[in-house]
């Protein structure tokens, strides 16, 4: 359970987002540079998006499940008609309603960022969406992969720069992998000493941050990108990389997506001892045919599966395929 300190700075941390948001819709709206965006929710054939209602909850447990949530919640509201109010708290996942033709029906979305669930929280709902799936899966048949978003929902306001930057091949750094230092440390450490002590390339990155929009530049400038786990074993940073169309490096993930990710076509996965990630970075930086389809594909991926329409339309249809 949060302590009220650590309620009280999430409430604040997620207020700053909020504002943020808002702010980055209005200016996808105003901008014009919602292209990424301008695609509806697929639904059945000939099925009336007016047959569907969602009730959203009015706040959250944790007040930082907004920035999991909104990509979702965005999406939702264009589609549909959202409204909000009081719903029951669990630890770790949030209840929504989803009604259907006048029938109502209760869905989890799960965005720890620990494989574990909230087996009470599953076993009152229909379906449990769970980002964090683990590989091992779980007993209860009602959870499902949850999938994952971008790091910032101001993503799509740069994608299309940073694409045609990736377009253009005018690569700056051969391998690049930047990382903050509070969680995965032994694997973040042990890796970012592997890159920056070899000689054999050019590597940028390390422990440490920059901003968002400068990340996503770097990834477009760079032949390879190194994903590593973080609190969870999916990290907001693989799926920046594939927005991007980035030649991917992986640490293996003990989470999927809910169309798993093909290593050899849109992702490379070295060893869980790290030993050959300084081999792999080498092959794919000095191959680019290989290096170039594998970019491809990833940015693929991304478009068909993980865009906030793709994504909203796999929970919704997720759950009209079980009702």
């Amino acid at each position: 359970m949060m302590t009220l300190r650590e309620k009280y700075e999430s409430t604040l941390k997620a207020s700053w987002m909020k504002v943020n948001d808002v702010l980055t819709e209005a200016r996808l709206t105003s901008a014009k540079k919602s292209g990424f965006l301008a695609e509806k929710i697929s639904l059945p054939d000939d099925f009336d998006p007016k047959r569907i209602r969602l009730f959203w909850p009015s706040e959250y447990p944790w007040p930082l499940t907004h920035k999991w949530v909104f990509p979702l919640l965005s999406e939702f509201q264009r589609n549909f008609s959202v409204s909000f109010k009081s719903m029951p708290a669990y630890e770790n996942a949030i209840f929504i309603e989803v009604e259907v033709d006048g029938k109502i029906y209760p869905i989890a979305i799960d965005a720890f960022d620990k494989v574990e669930i909230n087996e009470y929280c599953a076993a009152q709902v229909m379906v449990y969406f769970k980002m964090q799936y683990s590989t091992e899966h779980y007993s209860a048949n009602n959870v499902v992969p949850g999938g994952f978003i971008p790091a910032y929902s101001n993503i799509y306001l740069y994608l299309e720069q940073a694409r045609s930057l990736r377009d253009q091949k005018a690569y700056l750094y051969d391998a690049y992998g930047r990382f903050g230092g509070r969680f995965a440390k032994d694997i973040r450490g042990q890796a970012v000493e592997k890159l920056s002590t070899q000689t054999n390339f050019l590597y940028q990155g390390g422990i440490g941050r920059v901003s968002y929009k400068d990340s996503l530049f770097e990834v477009a400038r760079s032949k390879v990108c190194v994903d590593l786990p973080g609190y969870g074993p999916l990290c907001f940073r693989l799926i920046d990389y594939l927005a991007v169309g980035a030649c991917i490096i992986a640490y293996p993930h003990k989470a999927r997506l809910p169309v798993p990710l093909t290593p050899g076509e849109n992702i490379i996965y070295c060893k869980e001892d790290l030993s050959d990630l300084n081999d792999l970075c080498e092959f794919y930086i000095n191959n680019s045919k290989e290096r170039e389809a594998i970019a491809q594909s990833a940015r693929a991926y991304f478009d068909a599966h993980l865009s906030r329409p793709r994504l909203a339309s796999y929970y919704i249809n997720t759950i009209l395929e079980l009702i």
